[in-house]
């Protein structure tokens, strides 16, 4: 939306600056701003008034309006001040308050209004630099974000969000090369936050609070010369995103209620990041979280659920255009020492019979492929949704790892395949996959003699399961530990330790 938009240019200025190499003026910073505001669509921007006096050039009335889909949004600054302070560097200050209107017409006939403030609490920001490199170095005490109304059809819906981002500093710097390079670092001591709300029908009571400490963000970001206003795929006018987000704690608390029943969470981690990166040829993600633990009471349930984690991580990379050259891809998942309460493990072994070890699931994916449209592009996409043909081609794929451990059992494995796209027939549409896959487990009998004990699993399926195992497996001389050797060969044969299955 466009309030996004304008934020992008302002809001990431929040830093400490480094020494000024020359001079910029007044006018040299304005003009910076204005030639980001038109990348968003020069009639979407109307700027009241220009007005130089005593070395401050001031404007007023800056309004930012966008209409897209029914949605109509209008974000006002009512004055920016650009001071010169005689040294070669421009002091800059804004309005406080900064006011956000959001109107909706739905498809169903209702028509939606949200209100919103972002309020600026003594922000002190400095310019300088020259007038193709600016860097503007940022302190303030805090920053908020509020949702002050919502209504439907008139009626207030009872809502109350705020985000409070407090003692802010860092540096961000503007280079005019063409285009625009970006970079920035930030840094926050806490950030605040509270959603609670109502529901007007069912009379529901929700509630979400929380605090993330010891904030840090760093980026680069290019904007080619050129770029277009058209902000539903800005990557595919050269736009390219590199950035990384730290924090040292978080903790959050949930509460529910409707009157008859209620459920209230605890959460809390010891620190993690996220890292994404954006180019027109692809993304690539990843964020994690350590020592996590989760607290959930319940009138619905008799005893708290508590859950641990002591890493919780995810990732992910994948090419986003169409291409004739294959792109890497991957993801992962990593789910380490996850625990959980005893009254939990005792609503199904409550004679303690499995072991209680922490469970581990980590699946890392990896190889590389095409696709043969535009993933971001919405008329291509809409045209592949219509489609039955597989919109791309796999030629490789890779299992780094594969670890799951629970109950006393762990199965670990690794592998690698390419895969012949010009061969549709051998595998039923499925291109030929050569390679192979390596599997180990331990424990695996030992937790199915357990599931019978239990009376989780009868007899006859645990017979039927031990020789499935025997099927697939080779029993090594350790005790409970079996070895499997997967492979599918050129001409198309699929074996398990040697033995054919295909």
């Amino acid at each position: 939306m466009t309030f996004n938009k304008f934020g992008y240019v302002t809001a990431t200025a929040c830093l400490l600056s480094t020494t000024a190499m020359a001079d910029v003026s007044p006018q040299d910073v304005w003009d910076q701003w204005q030639s980001m505001m038109i990348l968003y669509g020069e009639d979407k921007v109307t700027i009241g008034n220009e007005e130089f006096q005593n070395g401050t050039l001031t404007i007023s009335n800056i309004v930012f309006n966008s209409n897209d889909d029914n949605i109509d949004v209008n974000f006002a600054v009512p004055e920016i001040q650009f001071k010169d302070l005689g040294n070669g560097t421009v002091a800059v200050t804004m309005t406080e308050e900064l006011p956000i209107n959001v109107e909706e017409q739905r498809f169903d006939g209702v028509t939606s209004s949200v209100k919103m403030m972002i309020t600026q609490n003594q922000m002190s920001l400095i310019a300088s630099g020259t007038p193709d490199e600016i860097d503007y170095a940022l302190l303030a005490k805090s920053y908020g974000f509020d949702i002050t109304s919502i209504q439907e059809n008139g009626e207030e819906i009872p809502v109350n969000v705020n985000l409070t981002l407090n003692n802010v500093n860092g540096n961000y710097l503007v280079k005019n090369v063409g285009g625009k390079e970006i970079t920035y670092a930030l840094n926050s001591d806490e950030l605040n936050y509270v959603v609670a709300a109502t529901d007007p029908i069912e009379g529901a009571d929700f509630n979400v609070s929380g605090s993330i400490t010891g904030l840090s963000a760093k980026a680069d970001a290019t904007l080619p010369e050129g770029m277009t206003a058209d902000f539903t795929n800005p990557f595919a006018s050269g736009m390219t995103s590199d950035a990384l987000y730290e924090y040292e704690t978080s903790n959050v608390t949930f509460e529910m209620t409707d009157g008859t029943s209620s459920i209230t969470a605890n959460g809390s981690d010891k620190g993690g990041f996220l890292s994404a990166k954006m180019t027109p040829a692809g993304l690539s993600y990843e964020t994690e979280g350590r020592d996590a633990a989760l607290s959930i009471q319940t009138t619905d349930f008799p005893f708290p659920i508590d859950v641990a984690f002591e890493k919780i991580g995810f990732g992910l990379e994948m090419p986003l255009t169409k291409s004739d050259e294959a792109a890497p891809f991957g993801t992962k998942i990593n789910l380490s020492n996850f625990t959980v309460s005893n009254g939990v493990w005792n609503l199904f072994d409550p004679g303690e019979i499995l072991p209680r070890d922490p469970a581990t699931l980590l699946i890392d994916l990896a190889g590389s492929g095409k696709w043969n449209f535009d993933l971001m592009d919405p008329e291509q996409a809409a045209a592949v949704e219509n489609s039955d043909e597989f919109p791309g081609e796999i030629e490789t794929l890779n299992l780094n790892a594969l670890t799951l451990a629970a109950a006393g059992a762990v199965v670990s494995g690794e592998g690698a395949f390419t895969f012949d796209n010009t061969d549709l027939t051998t595998f039923d549409g499925m291109p030929r996959p050569t390679g192979e896959v390596n599997l180990e487990a331990t424990g695996v009998n030992g937790l199915i003699d357990k599931l019978v004990t239990m009376g989780l699993l009868p007899q006859e399926q645990a017979i039927g399961a031990r020789m499935m195992l025997g099927l697939f497996t080779d029993a090594s001389e350790t005790e409970d530990k079996l070895t499997s050797k997967l492979e599918v060969t050129e001409d198309g044969q699929v074996t398990a330790n040697g033995q054919r299955l295909r």
